[in-house]
């Protein structure tokens, strides 16, 4: 039970902050439009440099909606595991144990 609580109580300030950006608010149209800006004039300094994403970045264009929400979806997934990549552990040797 203490586990759940403190995972829950852990979990609400991320979907919080998730959360803002997406509303109707000031601050968040305001981070909108300044994140829109911002790649705006990343993709006009590429094309002046001859910097192109060619079919890869047409095809991005045209499935921005589904790769946006999948990658949302597995932020979420990762969060709600809790799990956390582990350095490899050693591996039991192979082959029957033999006790002297």
């Amino acid at each position: 039970m203490a586990k759940t609580a403190l995972g829950v109580a852990l979990a609400r300030p991320v979907v919080a902050l998730g959360a803002c950006p997406v509303g109707p608010g000031g601050w968040a149209r305001s981070a909108r439009a300044t994140s829109e800006r911002t790649a705006d004039s990343a993709a006009r300094w590429a094309d002046t440099h001859g910097l192109h994403t060619g079919r890869v970045g047409t095809w991005t264009a045209d499935h921005r909606q589904w790769l946006t929400t999948g990658v949302l979806l597995l932020l979420a997934l990762v969060a709600a595991t809790g799990r956390r990549s582990q350095a490899a552990k050693p591996s039991a040797p192979a082959g029957p144990v033999v006790s002297r």
